[in-house]
């Protein structure tokens, strides 16, 4: 067999997130900022309890049925456990979901053997990634800021 492609998952293997998961405060009080400048009055402590409930179902249902709904959802599913009546492509939703990224993005840096590796393979190979990451435009965003999207 002739391999023609080779597939990377995108953390852990191309990109490394500096700090484990000590961005996750900083992203949350980013997109909480957001909703509250834009009208949700609700507490850091009590938007942040409810948010983790949302993630840790959404979790459980993706390990059932193998399928991560996209990012936004949690906010929505958080605002609307919270009170607020809105969908996930409300304004305040979309707006939330990319203060969180944008945050995110300051804690992500490329693996330093990642690049040597995507240099070598490329031009012989088809190089593509596979993630379950629930937000591409972030992932896009990532690529092109950490330049590797030529490879791909």
């Amino acid at each position: 067999m002739k391999v023609e492609a080779v597939l990377f998952d995108l953390f852990d293997t191309l990109l490394l997130i500096e700090g484990g998961n000590t961005f996750y405060r900083s992203c949350l009080r980013k997109l909480h900022s957001f909703i509250v400048e834009n009208g949700v009055n609700v507490s850091f402590e009590d938007f942040r309890s409810v948010y983790f409930e949302v993630r840790d179902r959404i979790y459980m249902e993706t390990s059932r049925n193998l399928e991560e709904p996209h990012f936004s959802v949690r906010v929505w599913q958080t605002l609307k456990r919270l009170g607020f009546n809105c969908n996930p492509t409300d304004p305040i939703v979309v707006g939330g979901t990319e203060a969180f990224a944008e945050e995110f993005i300051n804690y992500v840096k490329v693996d330093e053997e990642a690049l040597p590796v995507l240099e070598k393979l490329y031009g012989k190979y088809k190089l593509g990634i596979v993630s379950n990451f629930a937000l591409p435009e972030c992932a896009r965003k990532l690529l092109e800021k950490i330049q590797i999207e030529r490879f791909l």
